[in-house]
């Protein structure tokens, strides 16, 4: 039997990137209370005073209650520190550690450092980090994503012309990773000893997209 040929189709093949930067319109604050107290009950009373005292005020800065929500809640026994020239000593526990942490949804950036200063001046004292984003990422994806494209069919035909061939229709369009969405951002707070407005900067974000588009060579 005679050998075929399977020949392969004139086709240019090229990938797209597409960025849009955008500035956050909301952020996510990490924040809670810690106490230390003789027994566990009387650590969480002290917990639970505060963190209803900061319950209140958020109330009273507009922030919905569905944008608060306890992340994590616990009690810890204090050891007394155990002398190494003494290894047999039996451990002791000297006191409790009572721990509240809350997920504050911030949805107006304006007032995010006058929000955190207040706060701290309430009580809290657990600061884990500011997290940042936007409440409708799709329309800024949507966007780096039709960049992509512009990219793609950009170099397709700059491609086309240096090869001095005609570019044909397009024949496949494939998003590799399913569009960028930016991680979260977060700025650390390093001392609680803060009063008043507290500055912080939330800068941009960016979206990205990719998409690899495959044309047809006309001739």
């Amino acid at each position: 039997m005679a050998a075929q040929e399977t020949l392969s189709p004139r086709q240019i093949v090229v990938t797209g990137e597409g960025l849009v930067q955008a500035a956050p319109d909301m952020a996510t604050l990490s924040i809670g209370v810690g106490h230390e107290a003789p027994s566990a009950a009387e650590a969480m009373a002290e917990v639970s005073a505060t963190v209803q005292q900061v319950f209140t005020r958020l109330t009273e800065l507009g922030v919905a209650q569905r944008d608060v929500q306890t992340a994590s809640l616990r009690i810890d026994p204090i050891w007394r520190e155990r002398n190494r020239s003494t290894p047999e000593e039996v451990p002791e526990i000297v006191g409790f550690r009572a721990n509240n942490d809350l997920t504050i949804r911030l949805r107006d950036m304006a007032q995010l450092g006058a929000i955190i200063g207040v706060l701290i001046a309430d009580g809290a004292n657990r600061l884990s980090g500011i997290g940042f984003g936007v409440e409708s990422p799709e329309v800024y994806l949507t966007e780096a994503r039709r960049l992509a494209v512009v990219d793609a069919q950009a170099r397709a035909a700059l491609y086309a012309k240096a090869a001095g061939v005609e570019l044909g229709p397009v024949l496949e369009i494939v998003e590799p990773n399913g569009g960028g969405m930016p991680g979260p951002m977060y700025a650390r707070a390093e001392s609680m000893s803060m009063a008043s407005d507290v500055p912080v900067a939330a800068g941009e974000m960016t979206f990205s997209a990719q998409v690899r588009m495959t044309f047809a060579i006309a001739r």
